[in-house]
């Protein structure tokens, strides 16, 4: 997802301030199969890069401040609707369906399934299944660590069935 880097205070409002502006999903407005937006906006336009100065920057309490514009609002086809959200942050994965297409940031994952693949609403159930869960933590070793993370690594290990939905057998 995107990365509002050291201009966070330019890319992010409250409020729809430009035509630009795009809703941003935020890693805890994810829950399971659930989307709760916090209603934070993003500025989505790749031309700002040519307009903020380094003067403009802003460096989180305790980094180095960069003598750069560092920001990444990543191609704008990731965030189309009908793609599957999960939590980074968290020590079991937390799934939810985004048929809006919201933006996401770097604290969540945007996965849609290859065309013909998998409805994603089916991948949704696999991925929040007590045998995915049970399969994700083998794999993460990251029950009740303070800072877990789910990570794709781990996510693109995950066994997947070979279904084809169209058939009744497959789906009994």
């Amino acid at each position: 997802g995107l990365n509002p880097g050291n201009v966070r205070h330019i890319l992010l409002s409250d409020s729809k301030l430009t035509p630009r502006h795009r809703k941003l999903l935020l890693g805890r407005d994810l829950q399971r199969y659930e989307l709760t937006w916090s209603g934070t906006w993003v500025n989505y336009d790749p031309s700002l890069k040519d307009t903020i100065g380094p003067n403009e920057t802003r460096s989180k309490k305790g980094m180095t401040a960069q003598a750069r514009v560092a920001f990444a609002l990543r191609d704008s086809s990731i965030y189309k609707p009908n793609k599957v959200m999960v939590r980074k942050t968290a020590d079991h994965i937390v799934g939810s369906l985004d048929s809006e297409g919201f933006c996401f940031d770097s604290l969540s994952y945007g996965i849609r399934p290859k065309t013909g693949e998998y409805d994603p609403k089916f991948l949704l159930g696999l991925l929040n299944s007590k045998y995915v869960g049970y399969m994700h933590a083998e794999l993460s070793q990251n029950q009740n660590k303070v800072f877990a993370k789910v990570l794709a690594k781990n996510l693109r290990r995950l066994p997947m069935p070979d279904v084809d939905l169209n058939s009744v057998q497959d789906c009994a």
